[in-house]
């Protein structure tokens, strides 16, 4: 997870944001349309993490650098990073599912990468 830059978050236009989730500590935006295309050009997947000290952004370098294995199709590598369709939370994770049929978890507090299905 990396801060975003005032340049970036003014860039974005919150009628793109689809779907907005609300966490322990943090409110999260999905973003589709031009603003999510900034994010995605940017090198982030198209959401973003809104904390009391900033907005931050979950880097699509940090899948082509993880040592996990997709769990459905363990010879996949590095993980799916395309864009994000749904995100939500359960009891243990934050979720983002991926347009192309691949769910990834990520831990609560740092929004670290925990694993990745692929669910179709």
């Amino acid at each position: 997870m990396l801060k975003l830059s005032n340049e970036i978050t003014e860039r974005l236009n919150q009628s793109d944001s689809v779907i907005i989730c609300n966490g322990p500590n943090e409110e999260i935006s999905l973003f589709e349309g031009n603003s999510g295309k900034i994010l995605e050009s940017e090198g982030f997947l198209n959401f973003i993490i809104r904390r009391n000290n900033g907005s931050y952004a979950i880097e699509k370098n940090d899948f082509s650098k993880s040592y996990l294995k997709v769990i459905n199709m363990p010879s996949m590598s590095p993980l799916n990073s395309s864009s994000v369709v749904s995100i939500g939370f359960t009891d243990k994770y934050f979720y983002a599912q991926h347009w192309d049929g691949f769910c990834t978890y990520f831990s609560k507090d740092e929004f670290d990468i925990i694993e990745q299905k692929f669910t179709k």
